[in-house]
């Protein structure tokens, strides 16, 4: 048969407080002298019978009255029911071992019933060890973020630092691997020879139990007999707006450029909202800050983007904020951070057979397109673009890492391994940028084609036409002016860029339907398209700055034209706008490796960071970062480099899974999976029997509440 247990037996001793109503009992006889009056002798007879009801009345009140003290008493007690088998276990001394999966994502950062949910789950995960026996159970907490770790390295009696550990928990920045957790409580409890249980303490967002939902036996990693209680706490998730993915375009701008802003808006509510967004652009150096608002309409479970067309305040570096007015459910997701810019200059190739140094050949433009600062010195410029050649049979994967853009000129007919690496370079997110001159061009053009199965130019070369002397030649009649890719081409540079002639051009097909045609020329003809493969981008243009077939490499605008193809072409191998929460990241540019180097959070805290030195400087890095928004490198107290940190954008979404749906998918043959809601986790999660505490507490409260509805009986 089964047994009753009590998790503080120490607290018997307040029974000694059944004294107080024998004691008030007794206070309340009055010791009488008897007084016979022969006038009322006759009444007492009467008054002897009741006297004797009286004192039955006032023992059942005592009995009452010492019953609710000792229902009290045992109540705090916390008496247990142990069934026959958990009475064995009891009897053998053995414990019952619990490990507590506490979520702290920063979905759990969300209001729910005029507190956080993080509120709640701390307030059950404290409810949960109320249920444990003092000295006897074990238990171990595992904070659940990008990567769990237990409290202790093994199960541990000492609750009070688990209770103290609880109270000081906050919502980190990253997501839950609850597949890590779970795996890290069963090695936690497969040496444990009692019974075992492991508490889930989550919101129960989507998103992050998305991992375990898709294995389907995602509960093998614990040990067989394991009991898994599922706390369903939150309340249903209130309306939420949420930042994530913020761009600029060009990523990497001239200073001062008017650029495009942008950030991703998540109504993750099933009810329209409207949400008011402030870009705010500033120098990482100081300064005047730029600042532009709009309001966004998002229908339920919408996406969209917001975007802000800004001129750059002056600085080379700056740091954009996007932030939410007004309030909503998750306050950690109302901001997204980028930085635009670079101190150091971006790397750019020129690919080509012919000679740099020889003037009139496409190699000779293009470097100096690119670089219209070379030679004069580091003082007479900022050098945004630093320009390589390499020729085409000597090209590696190496000369690739980093390119923002590679520009080709005159090409002979170009080896597989050579197409491979540079189409392989813009499906990785780099550009690639294509000018048909002299040269084997279309046989190229056709390369590119069948190493991507037709999905990267935008168009196929048919024959070169050369024009002859009568003719006129070709010119540039329109354009996607207002286009961000020529937006920088005021009205003059438009019409100077209309006003070149083209003497040799090669014909186009029709262009691909997913592809851009930017420039056309005056027969009609595509002149320069742009067409997106893998993550990124490859530009045909059917004419050549070289001198024997045009005058543009001779002109201003086709500097302006090269300049912004390089800025906006920026391989996804380049130091990122923006990185996740709980990364590493490195500082883009070497410091001087003698220079004093300084590291601040977005708090404006100093941050620990790494350094590499070389000859070629020192690299500094974080090696994981724990807040969202902006990490600032100083060199000799002056502002550096900087890199942004935002939320991953999955936390926005505050869809939740069923409690009992997890609960179903968890249970096996092996182990059994159970809901647990807020009110039963009040009394303890039955982790070591069927706790009786509040049947008590209710026995005590009947008692009083017949004391009162006797007493008010007899008054009357």
């Amino acid at each position: 048969m089964g047994a009753l247990s009590l998790t503080n037996a120490a607290l018997l001793g307040g029974l000694a407080l059944l004294a107080a109503p024998v004691i008030a009992h007794l206070l309340q006889r009055r010791a009488r002298r008897p007084i016979v009056f022969p006038s009322i002798a006759f009444l007492q007879e009467c008054a002897a019978q009741q006297s004797k009801l009286h004192r039955l009345r006032r023992w059942l009140l005592l009995l009452l009255r010492m019953l609710s003290v000792a229902c009290i008493v045992l109540a705090f007690t916390r008496p247990v029911w142990l069934s026959p088998q958990q009475a064995r276990l009891a009897e053998g001394n053995q414990s019952t071992a619990a490990v507590l999966l506490l979520d702290i994502s920063p979905s759990v950062a969300q209001r729910s019933g005029g507190g956080s949910a993080l509120d709640a789950l701390k307030a059950a995960a404290g409810r949960t060890l109320d249920g444990l026996r003092s000295g006897v159970d074990r238990a171990n907490l595992v904070l659940v973020d990008d990567s769990p770790q237990p409290l202790f390295s093994q199960l541990s009696q000492n609750l009070p630092a688990i209770r103290s550990e609880l109270a000081a928990v906050q919502p980190k920045g990253t997501r839950g691997d609850f597949a890590g957790a779970l795996s890290l409580a069963g090695r936690l409890l497969e040496r444990h020879d009692g019974a075992r249980q492991v508490v889930i303490l989550s919101d129960l967002q989507a998103a992050n139990w998305a991992e375990v939902l898709a294995e389907p036996r995602a509960s093998d990693v614990l040990p067989a007999g394991t009991r898994i209680i599922v706390a369903d706490v939150a309340g249903p998730p209130e309306a939420n707006v949420g930042l994530s993915n913020p761009e600029c375009f060009p990523a990497i701008p001239a200073e001062g450029q008017t650029v495009d802003l942008s950030v991703n808006l998540l109504n993750s509510s099933e009810s329209a909202q409207q949400a008011e967004v402030q870009a705010e652009v500033r120098s990482i150096g100081g300064g005047d800050p730029a600042v532009m608002k709009q309001t966004v309409s998002l229908a339920p479970r919408e996406s969209r983007r917001a975007v802000f067309s800004i001129a750059l305040p002056p600085g080379a570096v700056q740091q954009a904020t996007f932030r939410l007015a007004g309030g909503d459910a998750l306050p950690l997701d109302d901001s997204a951070s980028l930085v635009i810019g670079s101190a150091q200059p971006t790397p750019v190739l020129v690919v080509s057979d012919d000679d740099p140094q020889e003037p009139g050949t496409a190699a000779f433009y293009l470097m100096r397109a690119l670089d219209p600062y070379e030679g004069l010195g580091e003082e007479s410029a900022v050098r945004r673009l630093a320009v390589r050649h390499v020729r085409p049979g000597r090209l590696t994967a190496d000369d690739l890492r980093g390119v923002s853009a590679a520009f080709l000129g005159y090409l002979g007919v170009m080896k597989q391994e050579t197409v491979g690496l540079l189409t392989e370079h813009v499906r990785a997110g780099g550009g690639l940028v294509l000018f048909a001159g002299q040269g084997a061009v279309d046989q190229n053009v056709a390369q590119f084609s069948e190493a991507s199965r037709g999905l990267m130019p935008p168009w196929q070369l048919g024959a070169r036409r050369s024009l002859g002397r009568g003719e006129p030649p070709l010119r540039i009649s329109s354009g996607r002016w207002q286009s961000r890719w020529f937006r920088e081409f005021d009205e003059q540079s438009q019409l100077a860029i209309q006003e070149i002639g083209f003497r040799a051009v090669w014909t186009a097909g029709a262009p691909a339907v997913d592809a851009e045609t930017l420039l056309v020329f005056s027969n009609g003809q595509p002149a320069l398209g742009r067409r997106t493969f893998g993550k990124g981008q490859f530009l045909l243009a059917s004419f050549s700055p070289e001198s024997a077939t045009s005058d543009l490499g001779k002109h201003g605008p086709f500097v302006a034209m090269t300049q912004i193809m390089a800025a906006t072409l920026q391989a996804s191998t380049a130091d990122p706008q923006s990185r996740p929460v709980g990364g590493g990241l490195v500082f883009p540019g070497r410091t001087p490796s003698n220079a004093a180097v300084s590291v601040f959070d977005p708090r404006g805290q100093p941050a620990s960071y790494a350094r590499n030195d070389s000859p070629e400087g020192a690299r500094i890095s974080v090696n994981r970062t724990e807040l969202s928004g902006v990490y600032r490198l100083d060199v000799d107290g002056a502002p550096f480099a900087a890199a942004a940190v935002n939320l991953d954008p999955r936390e926005s979404d505050l869809l939740r899974i069923e409690g009992e749906a997890l609960s179903r998918h968890l249970a096996s043959e092996r182990l059994t999976s159970e809901t647990a809601a807020g009110d039963r986790l009040a009394s303890g999660i039955d982790l070591g029997g069927r706790p009786l505490w509040g049947e008590l507490f209710s026995l005590a409260m009947m008692s009083l509440a017949v004391e009162l509805l006797l007493l008010g009986l007899w008054r009357r």
